[in-house]
């Protein structure tokens, strides 16, 4: 008759099941926290597989291990970004990612932002990591250093820093940098006014 003599077994073999053919067609068991796979909640299901890792037997984590399932999908989540930024270095030749940027459906710009916001609390590792590819920690720091360049060449090659609106500096609209400059001058530094 089907009789189900131990329904959470059973239950964790549909939901391994499932997870199996996850991975067959995604080629990874990084599934999203709300992830359905025919019906069944896969996402939910991988979730409380994380949360119960300690009383699962050693037989179903081996099973979930040969899978490649992810345990911590906050530790997977920073590899990727890393293994995404790492690859956008080596093709575009800086670090510098704008917000808006993606690399084969991965939020890169927006995983840029996160580490910036956050390192105060990241590891000396993963700093050190980051700063072994030139991480642009602050965008507009750097921003403000090269349109300071551009003004300086400016400068070194007309004796004055009176740039009209329209100059370009080669690509960069140095004219309209300092106009803003202008108008922006009781929200700087003393050293940039200095400068």
């Amino acid at each position: 008759l089907g009789f189900v003599f131990d329904p959470i077994s059973a239950a964790w073999e549909k939901g391994f099941f499932k997870l199996q053919e996850f991975w067959k067609r995604d080629g990874h068991c990084l599934v999203p926290a709300n992830h359905e796979e025919n019906g069944f909640r896969l996402g939910q299901w991988s979730t409380v597989q994380r949360r119960n890792k300690d009383n699962l037997s050693s037989e179903k984590i081996q099973n979930l291990d040969d899978l490649g399932f992810v345990w911590d999908v906050l530790e997977a989540n920073w590899e990727k970004g890393f293994h995404y930024l790492k690859q956008f270095k080596e093709r575009e030749g800086h670090s510098n990612v704008s917000q808006s940027h993606t690399e084969s459906d991965f939020k890169l710009g927006t995983w840029v932002t996160s580490q910036r916001k956050k390192k105060a609390t990241l590891s000396p590792e993963r700093i050190n990591l980051l700063n072994n590819l030139d991480f642009i920690w602050d965008p507009k720091e750097l921003f403000w250093e090269k349109s300071y360049d551009a003004l300086e060449k400016f400068y070194k090659r007309n004796g004055h820093s009176r740039v009209a609106q329209s100059h370009v500096e080669g690509e960069f609209n140095l004219g309209i940098w300092v106009s803003t400059l202008r108008s922006l001058k009781s929200k700087l530094s003393e050293d940039r006014i200095k400068r």
